[in-house]
């Protein structure tokens, strides 16, 4: 566990199962109501000034990864899931629901009741709104995404935390 300067959490708690797990929060992050589950060398990474002002839960499982960008700043309840942690069989008995990365870019903003399934990476500069489930894909930088399943519904924005 890596905590560097700077740092404020309140009432959030981090659990590690198996070995080799990595978390680190770079300075400056304030996090909220946060719950972490990591397990067998899985590892997060949040960026310097990243928000999580509400309820939200990382499960980081089979050794994959959850990064978040800098300058972040997620609503409440959240949902950031790399794995279902459950196998999926097919009729051969072939797993056919392998855990992948997470990636979420710089300067991204998360609204309310959202869920981020395995293998989705969300570009810098982007919006996620209130109730996206976003569900594997790639979302370009300086893109609006909603809707459940989420898709891009604006480009070329960015946002900023102020109300101007």
């Amino acid at each position: 566990m890596i905590l560097e300067k700077g740092c404020r959490i309140y009432d959030s708690q981090i659990q590690f199962f198996g070995k080799n797990n990595t978390v680190k929060i770079e300075h400056d992050c304030v996090l909220k109501n946060v719950d972490i589950w990591i397990s067998d060398g899985g590892i997060i990474e949040v960026g310097h000034n990243t928000h999580f002002s509400g309820k939200t839960h990382i499960a980081c499982i089979e050794g994959k990864r959850v990064h978040i960008g800098e300058r972040c700043l997620f609503s409440d309840t959240i949902t950031f899931r790399t794995g279902d942690s459950h196998s999926i069989l097919d009729s051969g008995g072939k797993r056919i629901n392998k855990a992948k990365d997470i990636a979420i870019g710089d300067h991204v903003w998360i609204g309310q009741q959202v869920i981020v399934l395995k293998g989705s990476t969300v570009g810098a500069d982007s919006i996620v709104g209130t109730g996206s489930l976003l569900t594997g894909k790639t979302y370009d930088s300086n893109s609006v995404i909603a809707g459940s399943p989420a898709k891009i519904v604006k480009q070329h924005v960015s946002w900023d935390p102020r109300t101007l």
